[in-house]
């Protein structure tokens, strides 16, 4: 078995290997000089359970990146025993592919396949920003982002996104007018709020801040 010395040696040397600029190696050299033999050992066993991998760190505007080539990780790779390319066999029916394709670790995050836990219906309708008058703690129902408005506009869900961005999303007067006519018939239409709507809070507080610092804007 190899003792601590040549483990080191031996990480740091592939590290030098992928990064040419020896900045990874050098990383690794102190985190070792820091570790107790204990440390060391429970390192090694996160390692070993896979719990845990040696990383190459590249910070932003680093040269490292530019030491650091696909072709010249496959050349490691084969110095290290590793096959990127593998044929890949399918469990259960047992068929091995004909073609081999690149297998490696990834940090993926599984989509949502459902919407059922972001929907929420707000508790009531008291609560508001004192700056932009949306609703806001327990008032606050849901929340529309700019792709999801992107792909409403493309769908031509004009009065839609009337509704969302105006009434429901910070413009006071069209708020209270359609909560009163909730409140007496039940429904509501664009047409009857129309007249009421006196502009959201927010494009108030931008125009504002915009003003403040003597510039002119028309939103």
């Amino acid at each position: 078995m190899a003792n601590r010395k040549q483990i080191q040696d031996y990480i740091v040397a592939s590290l030098n290997k992928v990064d040419k600029t020896g900045k990874n190696g050098e990383l690794y050299t102190n985190l070792f000089k820091d570790m107790s033999n204990k440390d060391f050992e429970a390192f090694m066993l996160t390692l070993q359970q896979k719990e845990a991998f040696i990383n190459i760190v590249i910070p932003p505007l680093s040269d490292i990146e530019r030491g650091i080539t696909v072709e010249n990780n496959l050349k490691v790779g084969k110095t290290l025993g590793i096959k990127f390319f593998q044929e890949l066999t399918f469990s259960g029916d047992g068929i091995t592919s004909n073609i081999k394709s690149l297998v490696g670790y990834g940090m993926f995050r599984r989509l949502r396949q459902t919407t059922a836990k972001s929907m929420s219906v707000h508790k009531d309708s008291n609560s508001r920003n004192n700056l932009t008058n949306e609703s806001s703690n327990k008032s606050k129902g849901a929340k529309i982002t700019l792709p999801e408005a992107d792909i409403l506009l493309g769908h031509s869900l004009k009065y839609t996104m009337k509704e969302f961005l105006n009434s429901r999303g910070g413009d006071l007067g069209a708020n209270t007018a359609m909560l009163s006519e909730f409140n007496k018939k039940g429904s509501v239409s664009q047409k009857i709020i129309e007249p009421f709507r006196t502009g959201t809070g927010a494009k108030k507080v931008v125009d504002s801040v915009f003003r403040a610092m003597h510039i002119d804007i028309n939103l």
